[in-house]
């Protein structure tokens, strides 16, 4: 699941996880409101701030999320102007970007953020292809058995131990690539330092 690194001063960075399809980046808050309809943010940002709807446009930022899963999508709309929202430091000359990993966006009266596409490991009933195969031990998985799709590169494995097929954490390693395979692992970047 997408989300944003939220600095929230003295504390340092938090994490605000992006679990719906609209959400709006709101001056003064160091969180994203989630909002139910993309209809409903500028209403959203404007009560969060205490202002009117027309006062916050020159200010407001939305996220949009486009597709699910493997296809999701994250797109920030925002005013064009040369002192509202920028991302990595350019200001949306059109008023759209499709963020990408570890975007910095800045809104004008709120902490930095940073967008982040980093998942983590997590055991989860088998919802891939029917027949699919794991990667380590090459037998099938069945649907809903308890499996892992490793978060960078998205190859399945088992992870049932009441079967005894504990495949994702047999070796340290993702065997397709170098992803750590710790079921109890932290996100392995953070803007701290930054």
């Amino acid at each position: 699941m997408a989300h944003l690194w939220v600095n929230v001063g003295k504390e340092g960075w938090a994490l605000a996880e992006l679990g719906g399809d609209a959400f709006v980046l709101a001056a003064q808050a160091n969180r994203p409101v989630r909002v139910r309809r993309p209809s409903d943010c500028v209403t959203a940002n404007a009560e969060a701030n205490g202002a009117a709807p027309s006062d916050q446009r020159a200010r407001e930022a939305v996220l949009l999320r486009s597709g699910a899963g493997d296809r999701e999508r994250w797109v920030l709309l925002a005013a064009p102007s040369k002192q509202a929202v920028a991302v990595n430091g350019l200001p949306l000359a059109t008023g759209l970007r499709v963020l990408h990993d570890r975007d910095e966006i800045r809104v004008p009266g709120a902490p930095p953020m940073f967008f982040s596409t980093e998942r983590l490991a997590r055991v989860e009933p088998y919802a891939g292809p029917p027949h699919g195969r794991c990667s380590c031990c090459d037998a099938e998985i069945q649907q809903g058995r308890p499996s892992v799709r490793c978060p960078q590169c998205r190859m399945a494995y088992h992870q049932d131990p009441a079967e005894g097929l504990e495949c994702w954490t047999y070796r340290p390693t993702c065997l397709k690539c170098a992803q750590p395979t710790g079921l109890d692992l932290d996100y392995a970047w953070t803007p701290e330092g930054l």
